[in-house]
Protein backbone atom coordinates (compact mmCIF):
# COMPACT_ATOMS: atom_id res chain seq x y z
CA UNK A 1 0.00 0.00 0.00
CA UNK A 2 1.25 3.21 -0.85
CA UNK A 3 1.81 6.11 1.66
CA UNK A 4 -1.35 8.08 -0.92
CA UNK A 5 -3.41 5.31 0.34
CA UNK A 6 -3.02 5.68 3.48
CA UNK A 7 -5.26 8.24 5.05
CA UNK A 8 -7.94 6.25 3.45
CA UNK A 9 -8.98 4.43 6.75
CA UNK A 10 -9.31 7.41 8.74
CA UNK A 11 -11.38 9.56 6.59
CA UNK A 12 -13.85 6.25 6.21
CA UNK A 13 -13.91 6.21 9.45
CA UNK A 14 -14.86 10.05 9.71
CA UNK A 15 -17.72 9.49 7.28
CA UNK A 16 -19.20 6.31 8.97
CA UNK A 17 -18.71 8.48 12.17
CA UNK A 18 -20.91 11.41 10.99
CA UNK A 19 -23.33 9.10 9.35
CA UNK A 20 -24.24 6.88 12.76
CA UNK A 21 -23.90 10.49 14.58
CA UNK A 22 -26.65 10.95 16.92
CA UNK A 23 -28.79 14.10 17.85
CA UNK A 24 -29.75 15.11 21.48
CA UNK A 25 -33.11 15.34 21.57
CA UNK A 26 -35.21 17.62 24.81
CA UNK A 27 -38.75 16.17 25.74
CA UNK A 28 -41.43 16.66 27.82
CA UNK A 29 -43.35 13.62 28.18
CA UNK A 30 -46.43 12.13 30.09
CA UNK A 31 -45.97 9.16 32.02
CA UNK A 32 -49.25 6.19 32.61
CA UNK A 33 -49.82 7.98 35.99
CA UNK A 34 -50.34 11.52 33.94
CA UNK A 35 -47.61 12.87 36.20
CA UNK A 36 -45.39 14.89 33.72
CA UNK A 37 -41.55 13.90 32.82
CA UNK A 38 -38.96 15.86 30.85
CA UNK A 39 -35.38 14.83 29.94
CA UNK A 40 -33.23 14.65 27.01
CA UNK A 41 -32.56 11.23 24.78
CA UNK A 42 -30.00 10.63 22.08
CA UNK A 43 -31.51 9.65 18.66
CA UNK A 44 -31.07 10.01 15.27
CA UNK A 45 -34.46 11.29 14.45
CA UNK A 46 -37.19 13.15 16.19
CA UNK A 47 -39.35 10.00 14.90
CA UNK A 48 -36.52 7.47 16.08
CA UNK A 49 -36.60 9.87 19.86
CA UNK A 50 -40.76 9.39 19.62
CA UNK A 51 -40.88 5.97 18.97
CA UNK A 52 -37.92 5.04 21.91
CA UNK A 53 -40.39 7.42 24.50
CA UNK A 54 -43.32 5.46 23.93
CA UNK A 55 -41.64 2.39 24.05
CA UNK A 56 -40.86 3.30 27.74
CA UNK A 57 -44.72 4.02 28.17
CA UNK A 58 -44.16 8.18 28.14
CA UNK A 59 -46.50 10.36 25.51
CA UNK A 60 -44.59 12.73 24.20
CA UNK A 61 -46.17 16.78 24.46
CA UNK A 62 -42.94 18.71 22.90
CA UNK A 63 -39.63 17.17 21.26
CA UNK A 64 -36.72 19.94 20.37
CA UNK A 65 -33.16 19.68 19.20
CA UNK A 66 -31.36 20.55 21.89
CA UNK A 67 -28.26 22.29 19.43
CA UNK A 68 -31.02 24.31 17.96
CA UNK A 69 -32.84 25.36 21.26
CA UNK A 70 -31.94 29.15 22.31
CA UNK A 71 -30.33 29.53 25.70
CA UNK A 72 -33.06 29.66 28.65
CA UNK A 73 -33.49 32.92 30.10
CA UNK A 74 -34.36 34.37 33.60
CA UNK A 75 -38.40 34.61 32.12
CA UNK A 76 -38.46 31.01 31.10
CA UNK A 77 -37.59 29.71 34.41
CA UNK A 78 -40.34 31.99 35.90
CA UNK A 79 -42.57 30.99 33.46
CA UNK A 80 -41.73 27.28 34.05
CA UNK A 81 -42.28 28.20 37.81
CA UNK A 82 -45.51 29.54 37.79
CA UNK A 83 -46.79 26.15 35.70
CA UNK A 84 -45.84 25.19 39.30
CA UNK A 85 -48.31 27.03 41.35
CA UNK A 86 -51.21 24.60 42.80
CA UNK A 87 -55.09 24.96 40.12
CA UNK A 88 -57.44 26.55 42.53
CA UNK A 89 -61.09 25.37 42.53
CA UNK A 90 -62.08 28.67 41.41
CA UNK A 91 -59.56 28.39 38.16
CA UNK A 92 -61.60 24.78 37.52
CA UNK A 93 -64.51 26.11 37.91
CA UNK A 94 -64.16 28.99 35.73
CA UNK A 95 -62.62 26.81 32.95
CA UNK A 96 -65.49 23.94 32.56
CA UNK A 97 -67.87 27.45 32.98
CA UNK A 98 -66.68 28.88 29.97
CA UNK A 99 -65.83 25.80 28.23
CA UNK A 100 -69.90 24.94 28.49
CA UNK A 101 -70.69 28.71 27.52
CA UNK A 102 -68.34 28.67 24.46
CA UNK A 103 -69.56 25.13 23.23
CA UNK A 104 -73.22 26.48 23.70
CA UNK A 105 -72.27 29.49 21.36
CA UNK A 106 -71.29 27.41 18.78
CA UNK A 107 -67.96 27.10 18.92
CA UNK A 108 -65.85 23.70 18.11
CA UNK A 109 -64.14 21.86 21.11
CA UNK A 110 -60.85 23.32 19.91
CA UNK A 111 -61.67 26.45 19.53
CA UNK A 112 -63.28 26.20 22.79
CA UNK A 113 -59.90 24.89 24.41
CA UNK A 114 -57.89 27.47 22.86
CA UNK A 115 -60.08 30.27 23.39
CA UNK A 116 -60.08 28.74 27.17
CA UNK A 117 -56.06 28.84 27.16
CA UNK A 118 -56.01 32.42 26.32
CA UNK A 119 -58.22 33.03 29.86
CA UNK A 120 -57.02 30.66 31.92
CA UNK A 121 -55.06 32.74 35.01
CA UNK A 122 -52.94 29.51 36.18
CA UNK A 123 -50.41 29.32 34.26
CA UNK A 124 -50.67 25.41 35.40
CA UNK A 125 -54.36 25.08 33.88
CA UNK A 126 -53.12 27.03 31.04
CA UNK A 127 -50.32 24.22 30.21
CA UNK A 128 -52.56 21.17 31.24
CA UNK A 129 -55.29 22.80 28.49
CA UNK A 130 -52.66 23.06 25.80
CA UNK A 131 -51.39 19.82 26.51
CA UNK A 132 -54.96 18.73 26.29
CA UNK A 133 -55.87 20.72 22.95
CA UNK A 134 -52.86 18.74 21.30
CA UNK A 135 -53.96 15.33 22.10
CA UNK A 136 -57.76 15.98 20.56
CA UNK A 137 -55.71 17.57 17.47
CA UNK A 138 -54.00 14.02 17.65
CA UNK A 139 -56.93 12.21 17.25
CA UNK A 140 -57.59 11.52 21.13
CA UNK A 141 -61.37 11.84 23.04
CA UNK A 142 -61.37 14.47 25.28
CA UNK A 143 -61.57 12.45 28.27
CA UNK A 144 -58.87 10.57 27.17
CA UNK A 145 -56.73 13.85 27.57
CA UNK A 146 -58.31 14.72 30.59
CA UNK A 147 -57.30 11.40 32.31
CA UNK A 148 -53.59 12.42 31.57
CA UNK A 149 -53.98 15.46 33.61
CA UNK A 150 -55.26 13.48 36.93
CA UNK A 151 -53.99 16.76 39.51
CA UNK A 152 -55.74 18.81 36.70
CA UNK A 153 -59.10 16.99 36.73
CA UNK A 154 -60.76 15.10 38.75
CA UNK A 155 -61.74 11.28 38.01
CA UNK A 156 -65.16 12.45 38.69
CA UNK A 157 -64.87 14.91 35.55
CA UNK A 158 -63.29 12.78 33.43
CA UNK A 159 -66.04 9.82 34.03
CA UNK A 160 -68.75 12.69 33.27
CA UNK A 161 -67.10 13.86 30.03
CA UNK A 162 -66.51 10.22 28.92
CA UNK A 163 -70.35 9.93 29.38
CA UNK A 164 -71.43 13.09 27.68
CA UNK A 165 -69.19 12.68 24.89
CA UNK A 166 -71.34 9.39 24.21
CA UNK A 167 -74.85 10.84 25.01
CA UNK A 168 -73.40 14.59 22.82
CA UNK A 169 -74.53 16.53 25.60
CA UNK A 170 -71.02 17.86 26.80
CA UNK A 171 -72.02 21.67 27.31
CA UNK A 172 -74.71 20.60 29.88
CA UNK A 173 -71.94 18.18 31.37
CA UNK A 174 -69.33 20.70 31.60
CA UNK A 175 -71.62 23.11 33.36
CA UNK A 176 -72.66 20.17 35.90
CA UNK A 177 -68.89 19.39 36.66
CA UNK A 178 -68.39 23.38 37.24
CA UNK A 179 -71.55 23.34 39.82
CA UNK A 180 -70.49 20.56 41.44
CA UNK A 181 -66.77 21.52 42.11
CA UNK A 182 -68.58 25.19 42.90
CA UNK A 183 -70.77 23.43 46.01
CA UNK A 184 -67.87 21.31 47.32
CA UNK A 185 -65.98 24.37 47.54
CA UNK A 186 -68.60 26.07 49.56
CA UNK A 187 -69.08 22.92 51.85
CA UNK A 188 -65.07 23.20 52.25
CA UNK A 189 -65.18 27.41 53.11
CA UNK A 190 -68.16 26.81 55.13
CA UNK A 191 -66.51 24.26 57.45
CA UNK A 192 -63.08 26.70 57.34
CA UNK A 193 -64.97 29.66 58.22
CA UNK A 194 -66.66 27.96 60.95
CA UNK A 195 -63.52 26.68 62.90
CA UNK A 196 -61.45 29.79 62.12
CA UNK A 197 -63.07 32.04 64.13
CA UNK A 198 -62.50 30.34 67.50
CA UNK A 199 -59.16 29.30 66.20
CA UNK A 200 -57.82 32.45 66.32
CA UNK A 201 -59.52 33.76 69.58
CA UNK A 202 -57.97 30.73 71.34
CA UNK A 203 -54.39 31.41 70.28
CA UNK A 204 -54.90 35.28 70.70
CA UNK A 205 -56.11 34.65 74.38
CA UNK A 206 -53.23 32.14 75.25
CA UNK A 207 -50.89 34.62 73.64
CA UNK A 208 -51.94 37.16 75.85
CA UNK A 209 -52.27 34.64 78.90
CA UNK A 210 -48.89 33.77 78.19
CA UNK A 211 -46.97 37.31 77.54
CA UNK A 212 -48.42 38.47 81.22
CA UNK A 213 -47.52 34.96 82.89
CA UNK A 214 -44.05 34.96 81.50
CA UNK A 215 -42.96 38.84 81.01
CA UNK A 216 -45.10 40.47 83.61
CA UNK A 217 -45.97 38.47 87.03
CA UNK A 218 -41.91 37.63 87.37
CA UNK A 219 -40.86 41.36 87.38
CA UNK A 220 -43.59 42.25 89.89
CA UNK A 221 -42.75 39.00 91.77
CA UNK A 222 -39.38 40.04 92.11
CA UNK A 223 -40.04 43.71 93.01
CA UNK A 224 -42.49 42.39 95.55
CA UNK A 225 -39.87 40.11 97.10
CA UNK A 226 -37.40 42.74 97.30
CA UNK A 227 -39.71 44.75 99.96
CA UNK A 228 -39.99 41.80 102.06
CA UNK A 229 -43.76 41.27 100.76
CA UNK A 230 -45.37 37.72 101.06
CA UNK A 231 -46.92 37.15 97.54
CA UNK A 232 -50.67 36.52 97.29
CA UNK A 233 -51.86 32.87 96.40
CA UNK A 234 -53.05 33.60 93.08
CA UNK A 235 -49.98 35.67 92.13
CA UNK A 236 -48.00 32.89 93.75
CA UNK A 237 -49.72 30.04 91.40
CA UNK A 238 -49.00 32.10 88.15
CA UNK A 239 -45.31 31.89 89.25
CA UNK A 240 -45.03 28.84 89.42
CA UNK A 241 -46.42 27.90 86.29
CA UNK A 242 -44.09 30.92 84.89
CA UNK A 243 -41.39 29.33 86.43
CA UNK A 244 -42.42 25.67 84.89
CA UNK A 245 -42.53 27.35 81.84
CA UNK A 246 -39.31 29.07 81.78
CA UNK A 247 -37.70 25.86 82.78
CA UNK A 248 -39.34 23.40 80.90
CA UNK A 249 -40.91 25.23 77.71
CA UNK A 250 -38.11 23.49 75.41
CA UNK A 251 -39.69 20.03 76.50
CA UNK A 252 -43.12 20.95 75.85
CA UNK A 253 -42.44 22.58 72.62
CA UNK A 254 -40.70 19.33 71.42
CA UNK A 255 -43.28 17.05 72.67
CA UNK A 256 -45.97 19.20 70.66
CA UNK A 257 -43.58 19.61 67.55
CA UNK A 258 -43.02 16.05 67.62
CA UNK A 259 -46.54 15.31 68.49
CA UNK A 260 -47.62 17.49 65.45
CA UNK A 261 -45.01 15.39 62.84
CA UNK A 262 -46.06 12.27 63.86
CA UNK A 263 -49.94 13.41 63.14
CA UNK A 264 -48.91 14.54 59.48
CA UNK A 265 -46.80 11.46 59.19
CA UNK A 266 -49.72 8.97 60.09
CA UNK A 267 -52.44 10.94 58.15
CA UNK A 268 -49.85 10.71 55.04
CA UNK A 269 -50.21 6.63 55.47
CA UNK A 270 -53.25 5.04 54.66
CA UNK A 271 -54.19 2.87 58.15
CA UNK A 272 -53.65 6.61 59.56
CA UNK A 273 -55.49 8.45 58.13
CA UNK A 274 -58.60 6.03 58.13
CA UNK A 275 -58.13 5.95 62.18
CA UNK A 276 -57.57 9.62 62.33
CA UNK A 277 -60.83 10.39 60.25
CA UNK A 278 -62.67 7.87 62.43
CA UNK A 279 -61.38 10.10 65.60
CA UNK A 280 -62.33 12.88 64.03
CA UNK A 281 -66.02 11.62 63.34
CA UNK A 282 -66.71 11.30 67.05
CA UNK A 283 -66.08 14.47 68.22
CA UNK A 284 -68.80 16.07 69.00
CA UNK A 285 -70.64 18.63 67.53
CA UNK A 286 -67.66 18.88 64.77
CA UNK A 287 -68.04 15.21 63.70
CA UNK A 288 -71.49 15.69 63.40
CA UNK A 289 -70.54 18.43 60.92
CA UNK A 290 -68.36 16.59 59.34
CA UNK A 291 -70.31 13.36 58.34
CA UNK A 292 -73.68 15.66 57.05
CA UNK A 293 -70.54 17.39 55.00
CA UNK A 294 -69.50 14.12 53.59
CA UNK A 295 -72.91 12.49 52.89
CA UNK A 296 -73.69 16.19 50.95
CA UNK A 297 -70.58 15.24 48.77
CA UNK A 298 -71.48 12.07 48.62
CA UNK A 299 -75.40 12.68 47.28
CA UNK A 300 -74.16 14.97 44.66
CA UNK A 301 -71.55 12.78 43.39
CA UNK A 302 -73.72 9.72 43.24
CA UNK A 303 -76.52 12.09 41.60
CA UNK A 304 -73.97 13.55 38.64
CA UNK A 305 -72.65 10.81 37.93
CA UNK A 306 -76.15 8.23 37.55
CA UNK A 307 -77.36 11.30 35.90
CA UNK A 308 -75.00 10.97 33.33
CA UNK A 309 -75.12 7.56 32.74
CA UNK A 310 -72.38 5.98 34.66
CA UNK A 311 -72.89 2.55 36.31
CA UNK A 312 -74.12 2.48 40.08
CA UNK A 313 -70.79 0.31 40.86
CA UNK A 314 -68.60 2.75 39.04
CA UNK A 315 -70.49 5.71 40.32
CA UNK A 316 -69.47 4.33 43.84
CA UNK A 317 -66.02 3.68 43.20
CA UNK A 318 -65.24 7.17 41.74
CA UNK A 319 -67.55 8.92 44.94
CA UNK A 320 -65.02 6.87 47.12
CA UNK A 321 -61.90 8.51 45.72
CA UNK A 322 -63.89 12.09 46.04
CA UNK A 323 -64.47 11.92 49.39
CA UNK A 324 -61.93 13.02 51.85
CA UNK A 325 -62.92 11.31 54.48
CA UNK A 326 -61.18 7.96 54.32
CA UNK A 327 -63.93 6.13 56.69
CA UNK A 328 -67.06 7.44 54.68
CA UNK A 329 -64.82 6.54 51.61
CA UNK A 330 -64.59 2.45 53.31
CA UNK A 331 -68.38 2.83 53.97
CA UNK A 332 -68.87 3.07 49.61
CA UNK A 333 -66.05 0.89 49.04
CA UNK A 334 -67.44 -1.92 51.55
CA UNK A 335 -71.51 -1.09 49.42
CA UNK A 336 -69.85 -2.11 46.36
CA UNK A 337 -68.39 -5.40 47.41
CA UNK A 338 -71.98 -5.88 48.97
CA UNK A 339 -73.80 -4.92 45.89
CA UNK A 340 -71.88 -7.47 43.63
CA UNK A 341 -72.79 -10.22 46.61
CA UNK A 342 -76.01 -9.40 45.50
CA UNK A 343 -77.47 -7.16 48.02
CA UNK A 344 -79.18 -3.93 47.13
CA UNK A 345 -77.72 -0.37 47.46
CA UNK A 346 -80.17 0.49 50.34
CA UNK A 347 -78.91 -2.38 52.78
CA UNK A 348 -75.07 -1.83 51.23
CA UNK A 349 -75.22 1.52 52.77
CA UNK A 350 -76.26 0.69 55.97
CA UNK A 351 -73.77 1.27 58.23
CA UNK A 352 -73.21 3.84 61.65
CA UNK A 353 -71.23 6.12 60.14
CA UNK A 354 -73.91 7.45 57.62
CA UNK A 355 -77.55 8.95 58.41
CA UNK A 356 -80.09 5.83 58.21
CA UNK A 357 -81.66 8.91 55.98
CA UNK A 358 -79.19 7.59 53.30
CA UNK A 359 -80.42 3.82 53.32
CA UNK A 360 -83.84 4.94 53.13
CA UNK A 361 -84.03 7.53 50.55
CA UNK A 362 -81.99 5.24 48.04
CA UNK A 363 -84.60 2.47 48.72
CA UNK A 364 -86.69 4.88 47.88
CA UNK A 365 -84.62 6.23 44.48
CA UNK A 366 -84.32 2.20 43.79
CA UNK A 367 -87.57 1.50 44.22
CA UNK A 368 -89.24 4.41 42.31
CA UNK A 369 -86.35 4.43 39.54
CA UNK A 370 -85.10 7.87 40.10
CA UNK A 371 -82.17 7.37 42.30
CA UNK A 372 -80.89 10.40 40.32
CA UNK A 373 -83.40 12.26 41.83
CA UNK A 374 -83.10 11.20 45.15
CA UNK A 375 -79.57 11.68 45.59
CA UNK A 376 -79.61 15.21 44.50
CA UNK A 377 -82.96 16.02 46.88
CA UNK A 378 -80.44 14.24 49.85
CA UNK A 379 -77.65 16.14 48.66
CA UNK A 380 -79.74 19.43 49.11
CA UNK A 381 -81.33 18.56 52.47
CA UNK A 382 -77.94 17.84 53.90
CA UNK A 383 -76.51 21.25 52.65
CA UNK A 384 -79.08 23.10 54.42
CA UNK A 385 -78.56 20.83 57.50
CA UNK A 386 -75.02 21.64 57.36
CA UNK A 387 -75.55 25.41 57.21
CA UNK A 388 -77.70 25.08 60.13
CA UNK A 389 -75.24 22.81 62.36
CA UNK A 390 -72.61 25.35 61.61
CA UNK A 391 -74.81 28.10 62.73
CA UNK A 392 -75.58 26.64 65.86
CA UNK A 393 -72.03 25.14 66.11
CA UNK A 394 -70.53 28.94 65.86
CA UNK A 395 -73.49 29.71 68.57
CA UNK A 396 -72.94 27.64 70.97
CA UNK A 397 -68.80 28.33 70.17
CA UNK A 398 -68.85 32.04 71.07
CA UNK A 399 -70.66 31.77 74.84
CA UNK A 400 -67.58 28.75 75.66
CA UNK A 401 -64.61 31.14 74.55
CA UNK A 402 -66.22 33.96 76.46
CA UNK A 403 -66.26 31.70 79.46
CA UNK A 404 -63.04 30.13 78.69
CA UNK A 405 -60.84 33.33 77.83
CA UNK A 406 -62.54 35.58 80.16
CA UNK A 407 -61.69 32.82 83.00
CA UNK A 408 -58.00 32.55 81.78
CA UNK A 409 -57.49 36.46 81.33
CA UNK A 410 -59.59 37.18 84.54
CA UNK A 411 -57.33 34.93 86.57
CA UNK A 412 -54.04 36.41 85.09
CA UNK A 413 -56.19 40.29 86.31
CA UNK A 414 -56.81 39.02 89.57
CA UNK A 415 -53.44 37.72 90.20
CA UNK A 416 -51.70 41.20 89.05
CA UNK A 417 -54.04 43.13 90.54
CA UNK A 418 -54.02 41.49 94.07
CA UNK A 419 -49.91 42.02 93.44
CA UNK A 420 -50.56 45.63 93.50
CA UNK A 421 -52.60 45.65 96.48
CA UNK A 422 -49.86 43.71 98.34
CA UNK A 423 -47.40 46.45 97.35
CA UNK A 424 -49.31 49.12 98.27
CA UNK A 425 -50.14 47.04 101.87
Amino acid sequence: MTAACRPLPILRKLIEYDANHMTIYQYAALDTQGVEQSGSIEADSPRAAAQALRGKGLYVVTLRDAAAMPARTSQDVLTQLRELEPVGTFDRVFFFQQAALMLRSGLTLLEALDTAETLAKSRRLAAAIRRVSQAVRGGERLSEAMAREPRIFPAMAVQLVKSAEASGELDQTLERIAQDLDRKADIKRNLLTALMYPTIVVLAAVGVSGFLVVGVIPKMAKFLERKGNALPSATQNLLDLSNLIQRWGWLIAVVLLATIVLLAFAYSRPRGRLAIDRALLKLPKVGHSLRTASVTQLAWSLSSLLKSGVTLLESLKITADLIPNKAIAGVLKEAQARILAGRDLASALDSPLLPKLVPQMAAIGERTGSLDSVMAELGVYHQRELALQIKRMTAMIEPVLTLLIGGMVGYVYYAFFQALFGMSA
